[in-house]
């Protein structure tokens, strides 16, 4: 077997599509015309601030963020996609609202007053004579909503913000619960809208007083990490689903939902700027974060992918069809035994929609089923088909129609196709179910082992040799017109 572990590819990389790509509800959410408060919520690490900047970035309004744990010049550094979204005079350190020690009898008597009648007018002097915040804040506090607008305040965290004072006013919890009131209202009152990052659970005081609140949550996946978000409540909004997968690859939060039900495949499985421009002595996924890590496919392989169970075929095209679009556009021919979760048709349409101009040109062969032809008949067929330069997809399932046979069974059946297939300079590409029992032996007959999961609807790409990172397959755009895949490595 021949591997090059050490090629990469970035063919067919859109450098557009490296963005932020926060939740849809979210934004819904926050766009609704009276202010509201979100807050964010999660063990340290979890994501609430990569997910903060991503909601900030998509906002099209007047945004300042206060950053009670990071400094504004290694925020930029994490997260360079930020620099010309948000100006450097919008980005307000910790340090800037820390309150002065010498102010107690004057905190305390203004927090007296905090809670009482409020007025859009008088609302961004309250809270500037509170809280000790840069000029370019306090100049925006000082504009009434009507002039300036719905705007929005980012605080991370909100502990960070305001248990200095709880502490230099010596507040119980009746106290900070008053505090914190007050600050919400005279903010919202001041027309902003905000975006509250809070440590761990969230606080029952805090989650009441909040409009919508989302906890930032993460599981182990075979020695990595799965992330996802559950929505807890979103005042006005409906939830379409309670657990949605999400990862921070590259410093950008990517939002993972479910794929959707679609009666055909998404456009652009392989971009045409990936399309070989001559024949091909080896193969690749065509997916660039699968290929970095599984490198060419040669000659003579063999690929086992384990499916969960739930799988149908959207994802699974999503994981082989570049692959077989790539054998195909490369002059190999492409032979397929499939069953309900490749279904020919999807192939064939995945084709018409990519490349409907040389559809018809390539050799894509799908083998009748055992019930419209003997299994002697069809295993000759199947074995005529592994030629040179032929890639055959097989579905396991399909295998074991051709077994009855006298003393023949389907390991070595398969074991036959490996042999067959390295004579011939031929990939073999074969399709089983997590809980089928012959899974176990072809692992070890199988060097190339991929995995194909469903956790909180989202389709995860893995692999049990070689090492792979999981990768999200993900359904972009609104219409069929422009529907597209898109692969992003879970981190």
């Amino acid at each position: 077997m021949h591997r090059n572990e050490g090629s990469t590819s970035s063919e067919g990389r859109d450098h557009a599509t490296e963005r932020p790509t926060p939740p849809k509800e979210l934004l819904d959410f926050l766009h609704e015309a009276e202010p509201r408060t979100l807050l964010l919520c999660g063990v340290p690490g979890a994501g609430k601030t990569t997910l903060a900047l991503s909601l900030l970035y998509a906002l099209d309004r007047s945004s300042f963020y206060i950053s009670t744990r990071v400094g504004r010049g290694k925020l930029l550094h994490h997260f360079p996609w930020l620099v010309g979204a948000l100006s450097p005079d919008r980005l307000v350190d910790l340090e800037d609202v820390r309150p002065a020690s010498d102010r107690q009898e004057d905190l305390l008597r203004l927090l007296d007053q905090l809670t009482d009648s409020i007025d859009p007018l008088s609302a961004g002097r309250r809270i500037r004579d509170f809280l000790d915040v840069p000029e370019t804040l306090a100049r925006a506090l000082g504009e009434t909503p009507a002039r300036a607008g719905h705007r929005f305040l980012f605080i991370d965290s909100w502990e960070g913000l305001v248990e200095p004072y709880i502490h230099l006013l010596g507040l119980d919890d009746l106290g900070r619960s008053s505090l914190e009131h007050g600050l919400l209202s005279l903010f919202h009152a001041a027309g902003f809208s905000l975006v509250l990052c809070a440590e761990g659970t969230a606080p029952q005081a805090l989650s009441y007083l909040a409009d919508g609140v989302v906890e930032l949550r993460s599981e182990a996946l075979d020695g990595g990490i799965l992330r996802h978000f559950e929505v807890r409540k979103l005042r006005g909004v409906s939830i379409p689903r309670t657990s949605t997968a999400f990862t921070l690859h590259g410093g950008y939060f990517t939002c993972c939902p479910p794929l959707p039900h679609l009666l055909r495949p998404p456009h652009g499985v392989i971009p045409h700027t990936a399309a070989p421009t001559g024949p091909l002595e080896a193969l690749s996924f065509g997916i660039p974060c699968l290929d970095q890590s599984v490198g060419v496919i040669a000659p003579g392989e063999t690929i086992l992918t384990e499916l969960d169970g739930k799988v149908s075929s959207i994802p699974l095209i999503a994981l082989l069809g570049p692959l077989y679009l790539r054998a195909l556009q490369g002059g190999w021919k492409v032979t397929l035994l499939t069953d309900l979760a490749l279904s020919p048709r999807v192939v064939s349409e995945t084709l018409r929609h990519d490349f409907p101009e040389a559809a018809q040109s390539f050799e894509l062969q799908h083998l009748p089923t055992s019930s419209r032809r003997g299994p002697k008949e069809l295993w000759e067929d199947l074995r005529a088909s592994l030629g040179p330069r032929t890639v055959l997809g097989v579905s396991v399932r399909s295998l074991m129609a051709l077994t009855p046979l006298p003393g023949e069974d389907l390991v070595s059946r398969i074991a036959e196709l490996q042999i067959l297939a390295r004579e011939q300079g031929a990939v073999l590409s074969l399709v089983i179910g997590a809980r089928d029992p012959l899974l176990s032996l072809l692992a070890t007959l199988v060097p190339l082992h991929l995995t194909l999961t469903d956790h909180h609807g989202t389709f995860i790409i893995g692999g049990r040799y070689p090492v792979v990172p999981r990768v999200a397959i993900l359904v972009e755009g609104s219409s069929d017109r422009d529907r597209h895949y898109r692969y992003v490595p879970v981190a």
